[in-house]
């Protein structure tokens, strides 16, 4: 997939707290995993009605044969591609019900500290106990390997 190639377009500020996400999440029947659950009530979400545009590369689409999480990051913006809001998501989870099996996305944010001080940013994932939000507290400290997949916001012109 091209940096340009938009994978989705979703719209934040649906929900007006994380909350209301995680009532949503539950209505729709996804899971929120431990690490996701621990973030979710801190989000910052959008007040107003915002359209992003998404785009998905992995670690060797960026370049690398493996790289941690600030060099990933670092490599996007380089190519003009833009960190998600945390609230990316949670929106994503709940606007990507038919996520193929085995597909593990992470959402390029700013990590949030978790109840033990640890950073986690959000994946959203199907796996053996379905779909759900995930999270990862070892998100900064991990070497991600090239089929790692990324999720980051495309600008609009």
């Amino acid at each position: 997939m091209s940096k340009n190639t938009i994978f989705k377009t979703i719209i934040l500020g649906l929900y007006e707290s994380g909350k209301a996400y995680r009532q949503a999440l539950f209505n729709a029947g996804f899971c929120i995993r431990d690490c996701a659950s621990n973030i979710l009530d801190k989000i910052q979400v959008s007040q107003t009605r915002v359209q992003l545009d998404l785009v998905i590369l992995s670690v060797a689409e960026l370049g690398f044969k493996e790289a941690r999480y600030d060099a990933i990051c670092a490599k996007a913006k380089e190519l003009g591609l833009q960190l998600c809001p945390a609230e990316v998501g949670p929106t994503l989870r709940l606007t990507y019900s038919d996520q193929p099996y085995g597909e593990w996305l992470w959402i390029a944010m700013d990590p949030l500290p978790d109840s033990d001080g640890g950073l986690v940013a959000f994946g959203v994932a199907h796996g053996s106990d379905g779909r759900g939000l995930a999270g990862d507290d070892g998100v900064s400290a991990y070497v991600w390997g090239p089929d790692g997949r990324f999720v980051f916001v495309l600008p609009r012109k």
